[in-house]
């Protein structure tokens, strides 16, 4: 079960990437990435040829603060479940978590699909990072008591 927990963690976090140049489940790369694009905010990345970035996009430190801040959320909703039914809250943020990965999913891949230059299809991720969020606290704190999305902390313990 964790090694599933943590395919799709990588998995979603290669995908954006790629897409948005942003992580949903690692909040560590989206910190640096705000602190780089402070110090040097007029950097062009290089992207693969299939990446269109919108000319109305707000500046990347507003959107790495937001996807930060939408993991919060995440994490909040989580406990605050958590502290009102602690043994119902696993069933019922899986499924519910699911729908919504389903529904954020065939909104990018039906609806958004070539608006690159009307809408910054970037916020996405927004979408995704409350939903790992969850994931990473509930297999942190929940039956499995594991960090699926978080290599640092297993580094250290060998």
């Amino acid at each position: 079960l964790a090694a599933g927990f943590a395919f799709v963690g990588g998995w979603a976090d290669s995908i954006c990437m790629l897409r948005y140049n942003a992580f949903a489940t690692m909040m560590t790369g989206n910190f640096f990435q705000l602190g780089f694009t402070i110090v040097h905010p007029r950097v062009n990345y290089t992207k693969p040829r299939f990446v269109h970035l919108s000319k109305s996009r707000l500046p990347d430190p507003v959107f790495y603060s937001a996807v930060i801040f939408c993991y919060f959320l995440g994490v909040a909703m989580y406990r605050l479940g958590e502290a009102k039914a602690p043994l119902q809250t696993g069933s019922f943020f899986g499924p519910f978590l699911t729908a919504i990965l389903i529904v954020i999913e065939v909104i990018d891949g039906v609806c958004l699909q070539g608006q690159d230059d009307i809408i910054d299809t970037r916020w996405v991720v927004c979408l995704l990072a409350p939903l790992f969020a969850v994931q990473n606290v509930m297999t942190m704190t929940g039956g499995l008591s594991v960090a699926t999305a978080f290599l640092s902390g297993h580094l250290q313990s060998l």
